[in-house]
């Protein structure tokens, strides 16, 4: 109970930014959690540890915040405020990087459009006390979450309906520029083998998993040694560490992961989880069976 009243008491003071100060210690990593769309700086809450029974993969210190998008209202969100991980919330990310990070070490973890807005901050600004990433359920761009939509409702053979999508999108979500920067773009100018950690499932009705997908195969198409792909067979959209099934895989993959990189794990979570993570490395030829026939790159189709 303490220590729930401590994560309510941490989370809310950070949504604020009201006078919290990371420790002293230099060796001292922190986590930022970048939340998704429909939500707010307290989707990170089942995330966070709270009981030694419960999986999460977020401890303290903590940094957690609001987008310009999050809203209270019935819709959850400010579309007048969203750019869809483009500039808006790049440049509120990069706000809260330097003001409460700074030279202080850090991992970054996200969910949907928060996972994506992390790609292109990374991307554009190369952070270099970015330690690692950890990104649930990220696209690549925003046209394949448009692309699977029309297709979901057998609206595809309507001529130039995926044209027109982009604006239709820019329409609703007023700040979102269809040239503007993308994550699949963002993630081939990551520098280095920066660890990171994609994780989706084959369900999810809001990003397709060949759209996280691809964002693998980008970092695995530069050779990149440090990049992790955890799919799930089932589960539910920016509902994975909550599954009764996959919660505890998800927790203990990424604490293998952790431990991987040198980074504050739970031991026993990474022991459990060490031999899982040695198989999220596929061959992008062994992902095929994820696309439909519409969305399957020209790499992998076997036609």
């Amino acid at each position: 109970m303490h220590i729930q009243k401590y994560a309510l008491f941490s989370l809310i003071c950070l949504s604020n930014y009201a006078d919290y100060q990371l420790p002293n210690s230099e060796d001292q990593i922190s986590y930022v959690f970048s939340h998704g769309l429909i939500d707010n700086h307290g989707q990170a809450f089942p995330y966070l540890f709270s009981q030694p029974e419960k999986p999460y993969i977020l401890n303290y210190p903590l940094i957690t915040f609001d987008y310009p998008h999050a809203s209270t209202g019935v819709l959850k969100i400010n579309r007048l405020q969203s750019s869809l991980a483009q500039d808006n919330e790049i440049e509120r990310l990069a706000q809260v990087s330097s003001s409460y990070l700074k030279d202080k070490k850090n991992v970054l973890v996200g969910v949907s459009c928060g996972a994506s807005t992390i790609i292109n901050f990374v991307g554009r600004y190369n952070p270099s006390n970015v330690l690692a990433l950890v990104l649930e359920s990220p696209f690549d761009c925003v046209e394949n979450i448009a692309k699977s939509l029309i297709h979901r409702c057998k609206m595809h053979w309507i001529p130039g309906l995926s044209t027109k999508s982009s604006g239709i999108t820019a329409f609703l979500f007023c700040k979102y520029n269809p040239k503007g920067i993308r994550p699949i773009e963002s993630i081939e100018k990551i520098e280095g083998d920066k660890p990171i950690l994609i994780v989706c499932c084959v369900p999810d009705m809001v990003v397709p998993v060949w759209s996280s997908i691809n964002l693998y195969i980008s970092r695995y198409n530069q050779g990149n040694k440090n990049t992790y792909l955890l799919v799930f067979p089932e589960g539910k959209h920016a509902k994975l560490i909550t599954d009764p099934v996959y919660g505890t895989i998800y927790q203990c993959v990424t604490h293998a992961f952790y431990q991987k990189f040198g980074l504050p794990h739970d031991e026993a979570a990474a022991q459990k989880g060490k031999p899982l993570l040695h198989y999220c490395q596929p061959h992008p030829e062994a992902l095929a069976t994820f696309y439909p026939k519409y969305s399957l790159p020209a790499a992998l189709n076997p036609g």
